[in-house]
């Protein structure tokens, strides 16, 4: 497109030009070299807006391309398309980042973050105990620390969004079950997942963090970024992921 643009700049000099060149000797340019000079800005016009919906029509094929290869890799593995990265840390202040960076180090076995995407990744087995809500005393801590950098007033217009996810298999503890049930929540791993992202949310606005800022959704295993095949792509899929924006 820069291309586009840069050709169309070049032709719409170029005609203004010949219209000087053309008016040499005049104080104003006659009638019929302003028609000849629209009527050729016109043509170049059309021909730029015919490229345009040329390069915008192959755009749109290779991305229908990629949606229908990354559809059948998921038919065949399991695994779907690297998911969007969510919210984009661009508008989090660079003080707020530094600081996540920092408490990352300090917590290194509890959460991942990752600058680009604006994510922090806390594992869910080390998050919480197999089919409970109660956040273990390590992740605990690491969400209060996590909470005053996010309750800092740099931070203030930073918005939280709290996913939490789960592998393919299904729920068959009795006391889980037995747990969601009386948590309100359905007894399957949209329950459990969305149970575990309002018990991290509510640590954040425990530890300072506005809940106007702050919103939860449980994903249970529609969101899998490994295989559901394996004990270790499970592992991986078992999790609570915090965006910021």
């Amino acid at each position: 497109m820069r291309y586009v643009g840069a050709t169309l700049g070049v032709a719409v000099t170029l005609v203004f030009a010949l219209m000087n060149f053309g008016c040499v000797g005049s104080d104003q340019p006659t009638d019929a070299s302003l028609v000849k000079s629209n009527r050729e800005l016109e043509r170049l016009v059309q021909e730029k807006d015919a490229e345009i919906a040329r390069l915008t029509r192959e755009r749109d094929a290779f991305k229908k391309a990629y949606e229908d290869s990354a559809s059948a890799t998921q038919r065949h593995t399991g695994v779907g398309p690297t998911p969007p990265p969510g919210p984009s840390s661009g508008g989090v202040p660079a003080s707020v980042v530094m600081g996540i960076e920092a408490l990352g180090k300090e917590y290194a076995g509890v959460f991942e973050f990752d600058r680009q995407a604006g994510r922090l990744r806390f594992a869910a087995d080390v998050t919480f105990d197999s089919g409970s809500g109660a956040v273990k005393d390590e992740a605990h801590k690491a969400l209060l620390k996590l909470a005053e950098v996010l309750a800092d007033p740099a931070a203030r217009d930073v918005k939280v969004a709290v996913l939490g996810h789960t592998d393919s298999d299904p729920i068959k503890k009795i006391e889980t079950i037995a747990f969601l049930n009386q948590s309100g929540k359905t007894p399957d791993n949209t329950g459990l997942s969305d149970l575990r992202a309002e018990s991290v949310a509510g640590i954040l606005a425990t530890g300072g963090v506005k809940k106007a800022q702050i919103t939860t959704e449980g994903r249970g295993a529609k969101d899998p970024i490994a295989g559901n095949s394996t004990v270790a792509g499970k592992a991986k899929n078992r999790r609570v992921e915090i965006f910021l924006k």
